[in-house]
């Protein structure tokens, strides 16, 4: 089919499929990959981390995850971690976003930063240096999800695969999921993850979206 704009489309399905947001949403898969809902597999407030590829000019203030099924024992302890990159063993990532400690609940889980984080260039300053040094280009968020649970963990709207294609099956690849070790409560801003991380056991990705409002 020829396009009015040429070659490509002159807007991003998943925009219009979003309902046009101005600006646009930016998500860790698209919602016509959701095809489970599964538990992470984190045990209770391990940072299950997920990429989500971001562009300079991006302002977040919200982020937004569904979950199918409620832990049977949800805890008041739970958060949202927005780090600088999905951290590896060889480079940890910077608090850029968290929220305030809440009880996720079933379904749409919208949670507010404690503060916007706002993806602007910092020229001549490393990406992990300092929560304001991104670099001037689009850049991967590792977002992460910090369940307190009793008994079960929540099983969140996610895309299954297998793990090993979910880790990277080529060197440069970034990892689409991750682990960090467990976080009694928020991070503060500018700290670092670390470089303590785990492979996580199965391939799941959850929907996450990012937001301004």
């Amino acid at each position: 089919m020829d396009l009015s704009g040429g070659r490509y489309p002159d807007y991003e399905q998943e925009w219009l499929l979003d309902g046009q947001p101005n600006p646009p949403y930016r998500r860790s898969i698209s919602r016509g990959d959701i095809n489970t809902t599964a538990a992470t597999g984190a045990a209770t407030t391990v940072p299950y981390v997920v990429a989500v590829p971001a562009q300079v000019g991006d302002v977040i203030g919200y982020v937004t995850f569904g979950i199918g099924t409620l832990s049977s024992a949800p805890g008041a302890g739970s958060f949202v971690v927005v780090y600088s990159g999905v951290p590896t063993a060889s480079s940890p990532a910077t608090v850029l976003g968290v929220s305030a400690a809440t009880t996720f609940t079933g379904g749409a889980n919208k949670i507010a930063l404690t503060s916007p984080v706002v993806v602007a260039g910092t020229v001549g300053t490393p990406q992990n240096a300092a929560a304001s040094g991104l670099p001037n280009a689009p850049l991967v968020l590792g977002v992460a999800i910090v369940e307190a649970w009793g008994t079960a963990a929540s099983t969140f709207d996610a895309m299954a695969g297998g793990s090993s294609a979910f880790k990277g099956l080529l060197a440069a690849q970034v990892p689409l999921v991750t682990k960090l070790p467990a976080l009694g409560a928020p991070p503060a801003l500018g700290a670092s993850s670390g470089t303590t991380i785990t492979a996580p056991a199965t391939g799941l990705v959850p929907y996450v979206v990012l937001s301004r409002s």
